[in-house]
């Protein structure tokens, strides 16, 4: 291991303890908490747009965007899972319809 990829050790003389340094001993922690805020670069007439969907939903802008990130992964797992039933075979979507029938017809009732 090279010097410069050993985690670092520091030594607190009050207590005699040693402790890791977090940004060499988890190189995968991310650097920023997420109470953090960065800036991203976008055209005027989108950041005023942006924020008059949030205003009108009465959201701040940070919400907003959140909601639109939620919308697109659940946009994009409902393409997968269309293209997932595109492919299956004939077969198994007969018997994936013979098996909902039989559910439906299905009572549920208590056991006790």
């Amino acid at each position: 291991m090279a010097p410069r990829d050993r985690p670092r050790i520091k030594h607190h003389r009050l207590h005699g303890r040693c402790r890791i340094s977090a940004r060499r001993a988890r190189p995968d922690r991310r650097r920023y908490t997420p109470g953090m805020t960065t800036t991203i670069k976008v055209s005027d007439e989108l950041r005023d747009r942006l924020k008059a969907q949030a205003a009108r939903d009465g959201l701040t802008l940070g919400a907003h965007l959140a909601q639109l990130a939620d919308a697109e992964d659940r946009r994009w797992r409902l393409h997968l899972l269309k293209s997932a039933i595109s492919a299956s075979a004939g077969s198994d979507a007969e018997s994936h319809a013979e098996e909902t029938a039989d559910w439906e017809r299905t009572e549920l009732t208590d056991a006790s």
